[in-house]
């Protein structure tokens, strides 16, 4: 990671940097160093939800190292995977962006780096984007409606480099996919369905855990990362009052008897 911390000021169960501390000639502070390996974590973590089969060392290697910007070269300033790379990292963090926005940016710069990584930014035309497209539904076998939202962000990320000052083909910035979806039946479980799910005994404690959080969630419209990043403070007499994460929005969600029974079973 080109970074240097000295043993002395390392915690070795953690593996991070103790804190307050500081690390050689250049003082660099422990907040710094921790939160580098993390964000290299996130990185490995966030391309492996996005392949859809087990990669090889190498295709990890390759793949993690254009994520993070590493090893490419200097005169490659305007390739697309570098710009990509760029652009996840800019506006990622200017919006604030939390990982499940990053996951499907992350898919489509796998596919990407498969269909044509050499590409320059000047390579990009409506022609190109139309055999990306191809890609992704011929050889990738994915639906229709996935590629157009692949595409979507495609067109995303090219208006952030003209807007950035990139050299971009005019004509791409207004294409739209056109690839024609199949409507997703909603699957939705009934009232009589969820209290058949509330009042089951469930043979473990750990089922039963499991059955109180899928509850909460339907008691609560809360999404699973939500649920799992809530915390005791959020939680009042009468109400949640939680920061979503894929969105910001800040919520107060009202406590029926099911939900505020659910809580009540487990301190804190």
């Amino acid at each position: 990671m080109g970074l240097r911390v000295e043993l002395k000021k390392w915690n070795k169960e953690a593996q991070r940097s103790k804190p307050n501390t500081t690390h050689g000639k250049k003082m660099v502070p422990a907040n710094y160093i921790n939160t580098t390996i993390q964000d290299y974590i996130n990185t490995a973590e966030r391309l492996f939800l996005a392949y859809t089969e087990l990669p090889t060392l190498k295709r990890f290697k390759n793949d993690f190292n254009i994520a993070v910007n590493r090893g490419r070269k200097r005169d490659d300033t305007l390739g697309v995977l570098s710009l990509y790379n760029q652009f996840l990292s800019e506006e990622g963090t200017a919006k604030q962006w939390a990982d499940g926005i990053y996951t499907p940016f992350y898919t489509l710069q796998i596919k990407l780096s498969d269909y044509d990584s050499n590409a320059l930014i000047t390579d990009i035309d409506i022609k190109w984007i139309e055999g990306l497209q191809n890609y992704i539904v011929q050889e990738c076998k994915l639906a229709n409606n996935t590629a157009n939202k692949q595409i979507g962000k495609l067109i995303q990320f090219l208006i952030w480099c003209n807007r950035n000052g990139y050299n971009v083909n005019e004509s791409v910035l207004t294409y739209r996919p056109t690839l024609k979806e199949i409507k997703k039946t909603v699957i939705f479980l009934t009232w009589e369905e969820v209290m058949r799910v509330y009042y089951t005994e469930m043979p473990s404690k750990i089922l039963t855990e499991v059955k109180d959080v899928f509850l909460l969630s339907c008691f609560t419209s809360l999404r699973h990362s939500d649920l799992l990043n809530l915390q005791p403070e959020d939680i009042k007499e009468d109400h949640i009052e939680i920061v979503t994460i894929k969105t910001l929005d800040p919520l107060r969600i009202e406590l029926n008897d099911y939900s505020r029974n659910i809580l009540d079973k487990y301190d804190n």
